[in-house]
């Protein structure tokens, strides 16, 4: 019964240390996991970080090409506002004129 026991113990120290050598070893493997996994990928994660930051550049010359071109569109319909006012101004004008001439026959 003694013996029994012994074996007993010895089986399950047996165990004990087979469980924890396999659960270190995988412990050790998820952080080489871990590891292979971030230098597998870094490069891709860099080249699109760079492709991001490139993206990023365009839409700020595209929002700068923009707001240029809603300026040079707020010059031009001012100026157009203007003349249009000009054309107006000028018509009444001549409205003006031939009244006074057609006053004068």
């Amino acid at each position: 019964m003694k013996e029994s026991l012994l074996n007993s113990i010895s089986n399950i120290i047996d165990y004990i240390k087979a469980f924890a050598a396999k659960t270190e070893s995988e412990i050790k493997f998820e952080g080489n996991k871990r590891e292979i996994i971030r230098v597998m990928y870094n490069p891709l994660i860099k080249e699109k970080q760079r492709e991001k930051e490139m993206l990023q550049a365009k839409v700020t010359g595209i929002k700068r090409e923009r707001n240029m071109i809603n300026s040079q569109i707020r010059d031009i319909i001012s100026k157009n506002e203007f003349y249009d006012k000009r054309i107006e101004a000028l018509t009444k004008f001549q409205y003006l004129l031939l009244e006074m001439s057609e006053a004068r026959k």
